[in-house]
């Protein structure tokens, strides 16, 4: 009797140790992936349908901040429209964009991704071009399996 106590018990944790380590990869690959298609995004072969791709990831009214450019968090209806046409007029004007994952973190609803970017880009008023070496971290909020924040540190 007391073996299967112990037997139990043993299962019991076993299988929340299983749970943990599934939920871990799920943000695992969520943040691959969320990176992945953002990095795509940047680079000087992006299409709209990359760009459409890369929205999938993100709630209706997400809230984008990228300091010291956006000053507020919030989310708001239309946040992935505001996003999707802010990201349009930049489309494809990364050359040689490569960007390199250093890591990622995850807890209760949030992803950090610390990665480095390189890119020369051509801006799109002055058709200038200006070579750029980011350190970018990305935190993500999340709300359910969407991204509903996203705040851009370099």
């Amino acid at each position: 009797m007391k073996y299967k106590k112990l037997i139990i018990s043993l299962l019991l944790v076993c299988s929340s140790v299983v749970k943990a380590d599934t939920t871990n990869l799920d943000y695992l690959n969520l943040a691959n992936n969320y990176a992945q298609a953002w990095f795509k995004t940047q680079m000087s072969t992006a299409t709209k349908a990359d760009l459409e791709h890369y929205l999938t990831f993100l709630t209706d009214d997400v809230a984008y901040q990228h300091l010291p450019y956006d000053k507020t968090d919030e989310r708001e209806v239309g946040g992935k429209e505001v996003l999707r046409k802010g990201m349009s007029q930049w489309l494809a004007s990364n050359v040689d964009y490569k960007a390199t994952i250093n890591s990622i973190n995850f807890s209760n609803n949030l992803i950090t991704i610390n990665y480095n970017s390189s890119t020369t880009i051509i801006d799109a008023k002055t058709k200038e071009n200006r070579i750029m070496n980011r350190h970018v971290i990305d935190t993500l909020e999340l709300d359910g399996n969407k991204i509903s924040v996203i705040r851009k540190y370099w």
